[in-house]
């Protein structure tokens, strides 16, 4: 027994000492030959009042079953490359959640520079088109209201891409819901805790579990998607059967008016405006979930968006089961193929032929009562080219704000302003949450705690509603990285 006991020892501490030989095996590698930071990407998060980013400028490598993959941020914190505000292009503005943002897909075969690429193809001359992704993780539609009006619009895009998935709709009405927070209550609470401190802290335990992840997917990827596609997981489309059946009123979902405001805005801007619906992977191979696109797409019909639903057409393609690296999110096939898919959409909101003039400029025209000719007559010489590429505001001089003469002008603008003012911007669940170390010691997470009635002040009304405007109408706030 005493020898048992000892070799029981020897064996813990020879455990112990190749664990913390890999550990540190491990962190040289990243450390010296992986080139970013290698840690995990929920905790690299810098938190805002109403959205969050990434921390400036950095590189992230997390470990996927599908290999490293790299996250840079700009200098405004989101997956993308900084741009020049003053560059002579046409640009399209992405919105969206961590679908856009490209979650386990390298950062060069997002579909947000495609569509750009397609459309700089297939352009006769004139300004290329520029892509500007806003989109991020766990983002709803309350977070890319404040991400438009910060970020968006004074990037002055012809095209605004919102991309929306079925969990945009999970958040109820602003009626409390309770506290869901809980103690841990037994062994498997605390051996969840040691796990996710594990998963989060040690290199090893990452690699591990990396490479646990990958076999597996390399072994069942294809084999479940072709005969047993119901372990692809259904919790999400069965939790929005259930939400929508017990819930027919939209005026539960708050997600509703709130991309009923990024449309009302963007046609507001003369910005074209494209809403998509990405599925679930689940619903390539089963219809038994049709009713949640359905209801969306009604709801937004009843308010006059379209909406585009790619689900029938990813259902016919003959590599739908590369389309997708989980439930959620796309591939770098998938991100090809929805590119091919959203590039005539955005062509839509162009003017037809190789003009320079865009259709949201054409609906800046008819709204203003001036016709095209007009237009064009107004508009010679280098300030007009300019003029056209990122039209003023109707009812808005070069020289500074007016009011239209138009009284029915001046009553759709104080119609706008006090429907903004008097809608609720209602919080959603920041999935895959964690704090972050930006945070001040012992200040509250405020996205996780924020109290939907701070949105019934006067003051947060009037800051939904109002833009610092330059001399031609359109919103200053920081683009390129500068000032606050």
């Amino acid at each position: 027994m005493q020898i048992t006991t000892r070799r029981l020892k020897r064996l813990a501490v020879g455990l112990l000492l190749l664990a913390l030989a890999g550990e540190i095996g491990v962190r040289l590698y990243e450390r010296f030959l992986v080139d970013g930071e290698v840690a995990v990407l929920h905790l690299s998060v810098d938190f805002h009042d109403d959205y969050w980013t990434l921390r400036p400028d950095r590189v992230v490598v997390q470990p996927e079953r599908f290999g490293d993959v790299r996250y840079s941020s700009n200098a405004l914190g989101f997956r993308d490359r900084d741009h020049d505000p003053d560059a002579e292009t046409r640009r399209i503005v992405f919105l969206g959640d961590s679908v856009t943002f490209g979650l386990t897909a390298d950062q060069d075969v997002l579909f947000t520079d495609r569509v750009a690429e397609i459309l700089n193809q297939e352009s006769a001359g004139g300004a290329p088109f520029e892509s500007i992704n806003l989109a991020l993780f766990a983002y709803a539609p309350v977070n890319e209201l404040a991400v438009l009006k910060r970020y968006g619009l004074p990037a002055r895009p012809e095209v605004l891409v919102l991309q929306i998935y079925m969990n945009d709709f999970w958040a109820a009405s602003l009626k409390p819901q309770g506290s869901r927070t809980r103690s841990m209550r037994g062994l498997s609470d605390r051996l969840r805790t040691i796990r996710n401190i594990a998963v989060n802290h040690s290199a090893l335990f990452r690699r591990l579990r990396q490479a646990q992840a990958a076999l597996i997917h390399w072994a069942v990827h294809d084999l479940r998607r072709t005969h047993f596609t119901e372990t692809l997981g259904s919790f999400e489309p069965d939790l929005m059967v259930a939400r929508f059946r017990d819930h027919p009123e939209d005026d539960y979902f708050p997600s509703f008016g709130q991309v009923e405001e990024l449309a009302r805005i963007a046609e507001r801007f003369g910005i074209g405006f494209v809403l998509v619906l990405t599925p679930h992977e689940l619903q390539l191979y089963s219809d038994a979930y049709d009713s949640i696109n359905e209801r969306i797409r009604r709801s937004f019909e009843a308010r006059g968006i379209p909406l585009h639903d790619p689900l029938a057409q990813m259902r016919a393609a003959p590599d739908k089961t590369r389309l997708f690296h989980d439930g959620v999110h796309l591939s770098a096939r998938g991100h090809q193929w929805f590119a091919d898919y959203l590039a005539p959409l955005v062509r839509e909101q162009l003017a037809p032929g190789s003009g320079t003039r865009s259709r949201s400029e054409e609906r800046v025209d008819e709204r203003s009562g001036s016709g095209g000719a007009e237009h064009d007559q107004a508009a010679h010489g280098e300030q007009g080219q300019e003029d056209r590429r990122h039209p003023p505001l109707p009812g808005v001089s070069q020289e500074g704000p007016e009011l239209p003469d138009d009284p029915a002008a001046a009553l759709g603008r104080l119609r706008l302003l006090l429907e903004l003012a008097q809608s609720h911007f209602a919080s959603s669940s920041l999935r895959h949450a964690a704090p972050s170390r930006a945070t001040p010691a012992g200040a509250p997470n405020r996205i996780l705690t924020r109290n939907p009635q701070r949105w019934s002040s006067p003051a947060s009304w009037r800051r939904a509603c109002s833009f610092e405007r330059d001399e031609r109408g359109w919103p200053v706030q920081t683009f390129a990285g500068q000032g606050a």
